[in-house]
């Protein structure tokens, strides 16, 4: 199943010999399945080729690897941006090129001069497919390339197939090489593992396969209920993803569970969406990015702790320091939305100050909330105390609005001017008192704004 700009592509290159769509795009269009990011090797002249797209699609070119002759194309096409990477062959032969490739179901080729309907697989990657099977296409393929051991587990999971014996064998003998390769690899191949269909599988079986203390050594010695305790709330964190992504599936949602959050919270969905939904640099999943705050938060002594351990090993692994933030964030405020169901009700100056505190961080704190009270509950869940923890969380998502985007009546310069104050924190003090007494309908204009500011820096209010 071809994209048209597969074709156009076709088009754009004249019938031109020894080139060929290989890799995912292949498996994708034989799974019936729309691809995505293009990938084509040739026998020689891959920058030029590369360079041809990008001028015939008047899009950017960029030469990848100049020693090894790779180049890549960003373009566009019906209103869709699609990378398309161009590389020489690897090998002296095109079989020899797929042969050093990582699996058989990623070494299929389609020549480019053809018709594009046939299929040329030396490496029987159409019949692993068939036969749901995950295999390492050569004895050497792991043990050249160790992250092809996390990328065996990615997308063995993804796609539904069971890892060979001979390939499992493998992975765990060379799993803990991936430190060999560098940082960035590491953490785009672990991340792209928990943003996929079943980040508490693959977490699991980087485990078992015995190199997860490679990537996150802090989880190597936590006892064991512990671990399965992280793993479940992994789980029931992916699955409340799952009800607020466009991804939702109604089955999921109708459980007893996910149903009454749907229920209750459904109305938020899109905010939730759109909260979840950020773009992350290297195209890293904002849902990806919280999973690892639960191993970390359970596996050290507080949240305090945590939040420290999640920002250092975000940092370990190259992540942003804004990534740093939002993880550690997360794990310091996640406690709150549980204590607030224990002492409820809550006022709504309670809710306001929650979230001039906690800002957007107060989002992934009651989802990280909600998945943790679902796994601490169990089968044992009691409907009517789930539905009062919902209504808490409502509340809060509620009075977001109100105390993030509310239009401040007075600001520093009118107090400045009007009182001969001096700006600094006592003056930030008394604007923040005035904005939430405004959130709170307590306040309502600019004259009543004043009339408080005057009487609070003659000290009549406390």
């Amino acid at each position: 199943m071809w994209d048209d700009v597969i074709f156009k592509i076709q088009k754009v290159l004249s019938a031109k010999p020894g080139v060929y769509l290989v890799g995912g795009a292949v498996r994708d269009a034989f799974r019936n399945r729309p691809i995505k990011d293009i990938d084509m090797i040739c026998t020689t002249g891959a920058q030029s080729i590369a360079r041809r797209i990008s001028n015939a699609f008047q899009g950017n070119y960029y030469a990848l690897d100049k020693k090894r002759d790779v180049g890549r194309a960003i373009i566009t096409h019906n209103g869709k941006h699609w990378i398309v990477d161009v590389a020489s062959l690897r090998g002296r032969t095109l079989e020899q090129d797929l042969h050093d490739r990582d699996f058989t179901i990623n070494a299929m080729c389609v020549p480019f001069e053809s018709d594009l309907q046939g299929i040329y697989d030396p490496m029987g990657g159409m019949e692993d497919w068939q036969h749901r099977i995950l295999r390492r296409c050569s004895p050497d393929s792991i043990a050249d390339d160790p992250i092809r051991s996390m990328r065996a587990i990615r997308q063995s999971l993804q796609f539904g197939l069971r890892i060979e014996p001979e390939t499992r064998e493998d992975i765990r003998q060379h799993g803990t090489r991936i430190l060999e390769t560098s940082t960035e690899r590491i953490r785009d191949e672990f991340f792209a593992l928990l943003g996929g269909n079943k980040p508490g599988a693959g977490l699991a079986a980087i485990r078992m396969l015995g190199f997860l203390h490679c990537i996150v050594p802090e989880v190597e010695n936590a006892p064991e209920e512990i671990w399965r305790y992280s793993l479940q709330v992994i789980e029931k964190l992916h699955i409340l993803f799952t009800v607020i992504m466009p991804t939702r599936d109604d089955n999921i949602a109708a459980n007893a569970e996910f149903g009454i959050f749907v229920y209750l919270l459904d109305r938020f969905r899109g905010w939730l969406k759109d909260h979840l939904g950020q773009e992350l640099p290297n195209e890293r999943r904002y849902t990806a990015l919280l999973l690892p705050t639960v191993l970390l938060r359970y596996t050290t002594d507080s949240d305090s702790t945590s939040a420290r351990a999640v920002a250092e090993r975000g940092a370990k692994l190259k992540l942003s320091s804004n990534e740093c933030k939002i993880m550690a964030d997360a794990i310091r405020l996640a406690h709150l939305p549980i204590l607030m169901h224990q002492e409820m009700p809550i006022s709504e100056r309670e809710v306001y100050r929650f979230w001039r505190s906690a800002r957007d961080a107060g989002i992934d704190a009651c989802l990280l909330a909600v998945a943790d009270y679902l796994t601490a509950s169990g089968v044992h869940l009691n409907t009517t105390e789930w539905t009062l923890f919902l209504e808490i969380i409502g509340q809060l998502f509620a009075g977001y609005d109100r105390a993030m985007h509310v239009k401040p009546l007075l600001n520093g310069h009118d107090l400045i001017q009007t009182f001969k104050v001096r700006q600094g924190a006592y003056l930030g003090k008394l604007l923040e008192i005035i904005r939430e007494l405004q959130a709170l309908g307590e306040i309502t204009s600019t004259e009543e704004a004043m009339t408080y500011a005057k009487a609070w820096l003659n000290n009549e209010i406390d």
